[in-house]
């Protein structure tokens, strides 16, 4: 879904943001430029890397790298050209799969094709397309939004097309069915399953440029939350963070509150989505907490498939790598730090292979995948945990609402 309810509803056409993107990423390269002489001075520390990701992660990121690359190619396909009959792309195994209801257009044919030349490339019959299971959760989430006592709390757009699954955290015997005003339409499958609701999710002094993963404070009510990705809106410079953690007009200093950090300048609400001006540069934190602290630079970003490995860095609990990609169209409703009732749509969820996904505070930390030894690309920001599960918001999205780019280091 493409709610745009917030202040910045990304209207223009996208070859319009593919033109405007450009000239963005000309000016991160002259934005990371500038800040280059107060990084030289800056005493934050930027050891090397002390081998946290697990020997197995890492080997499975590297062999994913041709996959990510075929995948982004015919993902570009799809958004230039809007091409119905679209229901999702994933890796799987040593292989991309895409999704489709009825004809492939011949434009993304040549970039399937295209694709193939960086890996194995296959089409695979689709029972829905993405916009037809968008229309039928509609409905759900606009029972959730409006009613928040409701036990149903979020929405899974299958990335297959096979249907929808709904979560509820209600007890004793599931219902077989959705009440009749929330039942999609016929021929789309809803599966109801049990899920306890998501929790809304130094780092610790961060100086200018202020750089991903660090902690925020929200001088509104003291809430914690994590600094997602440096980027740059036409000339000018913001983090980028989770939509709930804050508000346009609201100020933020660092984890410490020994600097002010920024003002919160536009909200995207349905995508939980925050840009705050500050001063940044193109690092995000990674490593531990207070301790085993350590940058990497930004390089870029992706669009983000299921079947992908990824990492997350909030500044509670830290950089894991470890989640693989489940699903890529959620809708989830919760109430954001000032107490609203909110639904967030497009989400996409992760599951980590070994333990908790995260903790409170984490929320709009850095979603990455990686660079070579020393870098990563932005995939997104976190929205939410709950046991394993990641729930984040792609970079994608935001450049489509924002016409941002990442700073890069």
């Amino acid at each position: 879904m493409t709610e745009s309810t917030g202040t910045e509803s990304g209207d223009a056409g996208t070859a319009d943001r593919v033109r405007r993107g450009l000239l963005a990423i000309a000016a991160a390269v002259l934005a990371a430029a500038a800040t280059t002489a107060a990084a030289l001075e800056d005493p934050k520390p930027t050891p090397a890397a002390s081998g946290y990701i697990a020997d197995d992660v890492r080997h499975r990121m590297e062999a994913q790298q041709p996959l990510k690359k075929a995948a982004d190619i015919v993902r570009w396909s799809v958004q230039r050209t809007r091409a119905a009959g679209y229901a999702g792309i994933a890796l799987s195994g040593d292989e991309v799969v895409v999704w489709w209801k009825g004809t492939v257009p011949r434009a993304v044919q040549d970039a399937i094709a295209d694709a193939r030349r960086a890996a194995r490339v296959r089409v695979a019959p689709a029972s829905h397309s993405r916009a037809e299971l968008e229309a039928a959760a509609r409905p759900i989430a606009d029972h959730m939004r409006a009613d928040p006592r409701t036990p149903f709390h979020s929405v899974v757009i299958a990335h297959d097309g096979s249907g929808l699954v709904v979560k509820t955290e209600q007890a004793g015997p599931l219902p077989v069915a959705l009440p009749g005003e929330l039942k999609p339409p016929a021929g789309i499958r809803a599966t109801i399953v049990r899920q306890e609701r998501p929790r809304l999710a130094g780092r610790l002094d961060d100086t200018a440029p202020f750089w991903g993963g660090a902690r925020i404070n929200n001088n509104d009510n003291d809430s914690v939350c994590s600094a997602g990705f440096p980027v740059i809106r036409y000339d000018s410079a913001f983090i980028l963070t989770a939509g709930h953690c804050g508000r346009p007009g609201g100020s933020w200093n660092n984890g410490d509150d020994s600097r002010y950090v920024g003002t919160g300048a536009y909200e995207h609400v349905a995508h939980d989505l925050l840009l705050i001006s500050a001063p940044v540069g193109g690092r995000i934190w990674d490593g531990g907490v207070g301790q085993n602290e350590f940058t990497k630079r930004v390089r870029g970003w992706g669009w983000v498939s299921p079947g992908e490995w990824l990492c997350a860095s909030g500044s509670v609990t830290g950089a894991r790598c470890g989640f693989l990609v489940s699903a890529d169209a959620y809708v989830m409703c919760a109430r954001d730090v000032y107490g609203n009732s909110e639904c967030y749509y497009d989400l996409t969820i992760a599951e980590h292979n070994a333990g908790s996904a995260g903790s409170a505070g984490d929320s709009g930390g850095p979603v990455f995948g990686l660079w070579e030894s020393d870098g990563v690309i932005a995939k997104g920001t976190i929205t939410a945990t709950i046991g394993r599960t990641l729930v984040f918001q792609d970079f994608g999205t935001a450049w489509l609402d924002f016409n941002i780019e990442p700073v890069l280091g």
